[in-house]
């Protein structure tokens, strides 16, 4: 789970031709560009946010490029920025010594080679690409291990309610029967009932959370089941439903049941999201899983598929939080979700041995993405 962002570089010069000239020269990198024209500015940038790289303008005035590295290695939270100096002049040792011992990790002399300078840019953003990775493989790592736990003490908890509930079913059943034969019925009893089967139903649902459930894995059409629910819950809505299949789809079993939740949660969530306006655009194509992969998934084929919303897309400060069991936007009080769909959903797909992702920028749509294991020896016959 991770909202894409492009790596930063931030530029400073004091000399405004500088900045646009370097700009220009590190312009080809996939990378957002910010410029400072003196010390303190950066300094107040680092803090706002979070680079790559820095190429850093030694002779400044006021605060040097020394300074300024000096005290961006002594702050906490931009300690360990790479930082580049550029400069025209002092090549003696002694200042170069200087600026490494200020925390420095390469120099460029002007005037420096345009693709040399691309070059050691580009390393220091797949680098810190490789530690964004890193940092979400941990955050989901450690989400997974609280999950597992939690899921422990909710499928034992939910076992045992379960067989209180069974109790108390056939209490209100009798009660429903002795009442019937003397020709009366009871709304209370009738509400009793129907409050039992919700709770028998979220029960069912922990344990499914828990990894309690059983699978029972069936060959499944999945464009079928998702143009199924899609046009259900879109049909009049407002919103514009767009399925999107490969014709050469590999085949997948699963469990149809649990799939069909998984598939209604996100589109109903979407379908929340965006109102009575929007699009929504699921497709489903074919996927195989490198070794190399930054996802946690094994290497093999799989299916991918996508749910794309143009809606307002999720908060930076809920966004780590929606696999949570019980987290929900909604209004709990107005029975509108119980807060478990996403957590449900998320164990469903592990338990398919696949990967629910989701990426999203606020105010510009969210994507939800499954992968589902396909079936191996088809799959391999498609690749041979």
């Amino acid at each position: 789970m991770s909202q894409h962002n492009k790596a930063k570089i931030l530029i400073v010069d004091d000399h405004p031709e500088n900045l646009h000239a370097l700009r220009e020269v590190i312009s080809p990198l996939k990378a957002e560009i910010i410029s400072a024209l003196s010390g303190q500015e950066a300094l107040a940038l680092m803090v706002q946010h979070e680079f790559a790289a820095v190429l850093l303008d030694v002779q400044m005035p006021e605060m040097d490029g020394f300074e300024t590295a000096t005290l961006m290695q002594n702050n906490k939270s931009t300690r360990g920025v790479p930082i580049i100096f550029v400069t025209a002049i002092n090549k003696e040792q002694k200042h170069i010594f200087k600026g490494y011992q200020t925390g420095a990790v390469d120099y460029i002399f002007k005037p420096f080679d345009p693709d040399i300078l691309l070059c050691k840019l580009q390393v220091f953003i797949n680098l810190y690409n490789i530690r964004v990775d890193y940092s979400r493989l941990q955050e989901e790592l450690m989400k997974a291990r609280n999950l597992e736990s939690l899921g422990l003490v909710a499928g034992g908890i939910a076992h045992d309610f379960n067989n209180l509930l069974f109790v108390i079913m056939g209490s209100v059943d009798m009660a429903q029967e002795e009442f019937s034969r003397f020709g009366y019925s009871s709304k209370l009893l009738d509400e009793a009932m129907n409050a039992c089967k919700k709770a028998s139903d979220l029960t069912n649902k922990l344990i499914v959370f828990s990894k309690g459930g059983h699978l029972e894995k069936v060959s499944v059409s999945l464009p079928e089941i998702i143009e199924s629910i899609g046009r259900e819950l879109y049909n009049g809505s407002g919103i514009e439903f767009t399925l999107k299949s490969a014709s050469d789809l590999w085949p997948v079993k699963g469990d149809r049941f649990q799939l069909e939740q998984v598939f209604a949660n996100i589109l109903k969530n979407g379908k929340e999201a965006l109102g009575s306006r929007g699009k929504m655009v699921v497709r489903i194509e074919n996927y195989t899983n490198e070794a190399d992969s930054a996802l946690t998934l094994a290497k093999g084929p799989y299916l991918k598929i996508t749910f794309t919303d143009d809606g307002p897309g999720i908060a930076p400060d809920i966004f780590h939080k929606i696999f949570d069991p019980y987290f929900s936007t909604k209004d709990m009080s107005a029975n509108k979700g119980l807060g478990l769909g996403l957590a449900l959903c998320h164990s469903i797909v592990a338990r398919h041995d696949g990967l629910l992702t989701v990426d999203s920028v606020s105010g510009a749509g969210a994507s939800f993405t499954i992968y589902l294991l396909a079936e191996q020896t088809a799959a391999d016959r498609a690749n041979n």
